[in-house]
């Protein structure tokens, strides 16, 4: 190989290298608040697991636009899935307590959407399967967490 195509071939590298680390940079700056918020919601319900009957992960929730007050018949509204289920609010620290003993990373979460949402509420959806939420308001949106619990 000649010495030119080898230099053309390393300043192609080093160019290449310098666009993808921008690129990252970029990217991250880029994030919104909400999605820096999901992100975070993400990294502490990763692992977590709701322990009913049925043992369930936690997934990261977040659906609406221009909410500013959250109570039951709002977040139906504002969630078609469970548009026409019996839905009961908990309260938040019936909700976390006893899961915050069995493992601290519930009080990690807990602490998180209480310091980044507006009126964090519990919500349980259903009848025997049960889909559970624990939401709050962030910038119009109902964000939080979604699980399942078995109650028979």
């Amino acid at each position: 190989m000649s010495r030119k195509f080898l230099i053309k071939t390393f300043f192609a590298g080093v160019i290449l290298l310098t666009v993808c680390a921008s690129s990252e940079a970029q990217i991250k700056t880029r994030l919104s608040p909400l999605g820096n918020l999901l992100a975070g919601i993400q990294e502490r319900a990763d692992n977590l697991v709701y322990i009913s009957e049925e043992d369930w992960d936690v997934n990261v929730f977040v659906i609406g636009r221009n909410i500013s007050v959250l109570n039951a018949e709002r977040f139906q509204a504002a969630n078609p899935f469970v548009a026409f289920e019996p839905i009961e609010e908990i309260p938040v620290s019936d909700f976390f307590t006893r899961l915050e003993k069995r493992d601290e990373a519930w009080t990690n979460l807990r602490n998180y959407l209480e310091a980044n949402l507006i009126s964090l509420k519990v919500f349980k959806v259903g009848t025997v399967r049960r889909e559970v939420y624990a939401v709050g308001l962030f910038q119009g949106h109902i964000v939080g967490i979604r699980t399942f619990a078995v109650e028979t």
